[in-house]
C-alpha cells in the first residue's frame, strides 16, 4: 500500500528536478527489450487494444501478451475467436 512517504522511481527520479516525461524516458531507456516485455505482462490487465475502424477493443492474449519479432515487440491479442468488446455502440 502506497503511503505518503513512500515513493515510486519515477517520484524519486523527478526529485531530481526532471518532470515526469523526462522521467520515464530515463526509465524507459535503460529496459532492454526483454524487461519492457515483462512490464508489458505484468499491465496486460491494464491494457487492450483499440480497432478505430470497427470500433472495438481487444484484450491482450492471456498466456503470451507480447513477444519478440526480430528487433520489435508484437502485441499478441486473444484469439478465442477474437473476443472482443464493443466500446460504442453503432448507429444505424
Amino acid at each position: 500500500m502506497k503511503t505518503k512517504e513512500s515513493k515510486n522511481v519515477i517520484d524519486k527520479i523527478r526529485f531530481e528536478g526532471k518532470t515526469r516525461h523526462e522521467a520515464l524516458c530515463e526509465l524507459y531507456n535503460t529496459l532492454s527489450n526483454e524487461d519492457f516485455m515483462h512490464l508489458i505482462n505484468m499491465a496486460q490487465s491494464r491494457l487492450f487494444i483499440w480497432n478505430p475502424h470497427d470500433k472495438t477493443c481487444y484484450d491482450l492474449d492471456m498466456e503470451v501478451p507480447c513477444c519478440p519479432n526480430g528487433a520489435e515487440i508484437q502485441i499478441n491479442i486473444q484469439e478465442d475467436g477474437f473476443k472482443f468488446k464493443p466500446m460504442v455502440s453503432k448507429k444505424k
